[in-house]
């Protein structure tokens, strides 16, 4: 286990970074608990993919922490002199990270990955922010004194009221 810190011990953010442990998610959050410092890693090089990084706030696993990438590097750096490159890829999705050494610093590199696709239910969305579900949506209002639309909300039927189509034509 190692304490990472900003440029010296009296200032910076602490990650601690934890090497082969055989904690598992649950010890690792209690650990991350346990211990002060605003992110844990922890290190497992013996994946088929290389290195591995799973990080830990006390409260919660999450998938991505560059503060705590920047702390195993430096580890890693510090202990391998030579290499310049090291290729870790995330415990939760396998995102493939990219930390270099240039000089006397160290630069971390993330390749985007794709995002999950939502499903957003807009009534319980509108029911959790106590507002009406055309608010939920982001309709426009209509001015006082004007005759503009609502919102048509996903799988409601039309009606006379907001479906300009079965309003009837001039006299």
């Amino acid at each position: 286990m190692a304490d990472s810190t900003g440029r010296n011990d009296e200032r910076g953010n602490t990650a601690i970074v934890v090497e082969d442990s055989a904690l598992i998610e649950l010890e690792r959050l209690k650990f991350a608990q346990q211990r002060y410092a605003s992110a844990r890693v922890f290190v497992e090089t013996n994946t088929a993919s290389g290195m591995q990084l799973d990080y830990y706030y006390p409260h919660e696993r999450i998938p991505l922490c560059l503060h705590a990438t920047l702390a195993a590097s430096t580890v890693f750096f510090e202990r391998y002199l030579d290499s310049g490159r090291i290729q870790p890829v995330t415990g939760m999705h396998q995102q493939p990270l990219r930390a270099e050494r240039v000089d006397h610093g160290i630069f971390i590199g993330v390749r985007s990955q794709r995002c999950t696709t939502l499903s957003i239910d807009v009534m319980e969305t509108a029911r959790l922010l106590r507002v009406k579900p055309s608010d939920a949506l982001g309709c426009a209002r209509s001015e006082p004194g004007t005759r503009t639309g609502r919102c048509k909300l996903p799988n409601e039927p039309p009606d006379a009221q907001s479906d300009p189509s079965q309003h009837a034509a001039g006299p």
